[in-house]
């Protein structure tokens, strides 16, 4: 039984969680305290996904990827260029960027803990960023309440350290942290803490101004425990999900729904539009879209349908890319699955598996699962 506690393990999965974005705007110095609401003329990028995009960059020789992601980096970065020919959209960069993220970003954390040294035989990977990403939000928790006067803020500790789209996309992190509570409460591990974050984490999505993950936060539980009892593949809830994603989707556009919620108003216009100019040759190069062309810079909230307008057919390939990702022979296979289907689902009315943060944190988490699996494999050819 894995029981050896690594700092190095913790530290590096501590810092990856911890919510800390940096201006992208030098100019006036460092700053981490950009929002929506406070706009310093350029995004804000999680700090982490910075210097490990640098990190990534120096070790990709020291990469091993699979065909299909070799394949598949390939036709998303020949299809940037195709597109960025016709519709100089920095968006569709950003999109590439986010598509790609967990494959380079799990080797990268795979080869950092070989670095370092670690004991993949004797480390439970997944309880230390379980444990820093728990630490994370029983922190952030605490500080709120002390400092704020309220269980959930867009701070984290100080008030010079903004959380980017607080409101939007960082409550991903409670949903994440509730199913791999569920799943340490059935195999019996850090049962108390598990409970704890359960329940804080129910409280700040709820309390987090964001109506979809205050939904998915209520029946996570229950959703897990369906999905572990009817014991469903990562594979068969990408396609059953994203099909019913593109059902809706067109449905809606076609359908031109009316509505008095005015975020619904403003996606399902989207939808209508690029629907409605749709011609022939649309269909195998959707970014030659006008309406698609005519949105410099906008989105569609819809992560299927947004990367199918840049990126056509290869969005299939995600697809099945995203359920090898997403899928673990171990005993978190249905966390994996689970995380998968409220993802895609989001997936709906915004973007969540492309967010630079969202991606982040999933490359972790699936990394950390990754070094168990090793660990795993080494202990067996160790006995043989």
């Amino acid at each position: 039984m894995r029981s050896t506690f690594s700092k190095r393990t913790f530290l590096l999965f501590f810092i990856i969680v911890v919510p800390l974005f940096l201006n992208l705007n030098i100019s006036g110095g460092l700053r981490f305290d950009a929002s929506p609401f406070n706009f310093l003329g350029m995004p804000s990028l999680p700090l982490m996904l910075i210097l490990f995009s640098g990190l990534a960059v120096l070790n990709i020789l020291n990469f091993r990827f699979k065909t299909s992601e070799l394949v598949f980096i390939f036709l998303v970065l020949f299809t940037l260029f195709l597109s960025f020919t016709v519709n100089q959209n920095m968006r569709s960069v950003l999109l590439a960027f986010g598509m790609v993220l967990p494959l380079f970003f799990m080797q990268l954390f795979v080869s950092l803990l070989k670095i370092a040294k670690v004991d993949f035989e004797n480390v439970d990977f997944v309880s230390h960023f379980y444990t820093a990403i728990s630490a994370m939000i029983l922190i952030k928790f605490t500080t709120d309440v002390a400092f704020f006067g309220t269980v959930y803020s867009e701070y984290f500790v100080f008030s010079n350290i903004v959380i980017y789209n607080s409101f939007d996309y960082f409550p991903a992190v409670y949903i994440l942290a509730i199913v791999l509570s569920v799943n340490n409460l059935y195999e019996k591990k850090l049962e108390k803490l598990s409970v704890l974050v359960i329940g804080v984490s129910l409280i700040c999505s709820v309390m987090s101004y964001s109506r979809l993950f205050a939904v998915l936060a209520v029946v996570a539980v229950p959703t897990y425990i369906v999905i572990r009892s009817l014991q469903l593949r990562s594979g068969q809830i990408a396609l059953v999900t994203s099909m019913f994603s593109i059902a809706v989707t067109i449905g809606v556009a076609l359908l031109a729904l009316n509505t008095t919620d005015q975020s619904l108003i403003t996606r399902f216009s989207h939808w209508y539009s690029f629907f409605s100019s749709f011609e022939a040759l649309d269909v195998i190069f959707p970014f030659w879209n006008a309406y698609r062309i005519e949105m410099s810079w906008g989105t569609f909230h819809n992560e299927l349908l947004e990367i199918y307008s840049y990126y056509g057919f290869i969005f299939f390939m995600y697809l099945y890319i995203l359920s090898n990702v997403f899928t673990s022979s171990g005993e978190y296979r249905y966390t994996l699955v689970t995380l998968l289907f409220f993802f895609l689902i989001g997936g709906l009315i915004q973007l969540n598996l492309t967010n630079p943060y969202v991606a982040l944190i999933i490359s972790a988490l699936c990394s950390s699962i990754k070094c168990n699996e090793i660990g795993r494999e080494s202990r067996v050819e160790a006995t043989e």
